[in-house]
């Protein structure tokens, strides 16, 4: 599919499916029937993907580093560039899409923490739900309700603030300021209902569950 004709499709998308090279990070009976971006060697696994999925839009994307070389993409980038495959894709999205990224994780740790920080910088930035190989919940500056039950911790990749209130164990009812990747928000507990607010974003990381547990309301 051409970009101009898969972006165009978006626009009446809820959410995105976006399948990166990481194979084993990937668990096929989790991804919903949406759109599917492929990014480089996320592509490889377009044919183990549900038959659900065989009538939705499609894009991939890359410069042919980690995808095989059988395999077209439909828009090939140069190796030598500033950007990696990952902010070029981010990069096409619109405003406000949720996006449920698989394949990003368990591999190279530098590889790793660029993409939390990307993801970061695109929930802030496009107003963006997004979800990492549900395990890290990025959430844009606002206020939202979750139902969850267990622990959990919130970090962040940039200076924010933020307020936690309802069932929670360590509540916090005024604005507070979270450094980057502080360890003061870490290892929470929730006990169903409860807000989280930020004004640049946060990130929720379920501990020993996954963000599939995680509920907005």
């Amino acid at each position: 599919m051409k970009k101009e004709k898969f972006i165009h499709a978006l626009e009446n998308a809820s959410h995105l499916n976006l399948i990166g090279p990481i194979h084993s990070s990937i668990v096929p009976n989790k991804i919903k029937k949406a759109p599917l971006l492929f990014v480089d060697g996320g592509l490889d696994f377009k044919n183990q993907l549900s038959s659900k999925l065989l009538d939705v839009p499609t894009l991939s994307i890359g410069d042919g580093d980690s995808s095989s070389p059988v395999l077209e993409l439909d828009l090939t980038y140069p190796r030598d560039k500033d950007q990696t495959d990952l902010q070029l894709a981010m990069e096409m999205l619109p405003q406000g899409l949720k996006v449920e990224a698989w394949g990003f994780s368990g591999e190279r740790l530098d590889h790793y923490l660029a993409n939390i920080g990307e993801f970061q910088k695109h929930s802030l930035l496009k107003k963006s739900l997004c979800v990492l190989d549900d395990q890290i919940l990025f959430l844009p500056p606002g206020q939202f309700h979750l139902n969850y039950e267990g622990t959990f911790s919130l970090l962040s990749s940039r200076s924010t603030e933020i307020k936690l209130n309802g069932e929670l164990k360590y509540p916090l009812e005024e604005l507070f300021s979270v450094e980057p990747l502080s360890g003061r928000t870490v290892s929470n507990e929730a006990f169903g209902n409860f807000l989280v607010e930020s004004t640049q974003g946060i990130m929720i990381i379920p501990v020993d569950k996954s963000c599939s547990d995680l509920k907005l309301r």
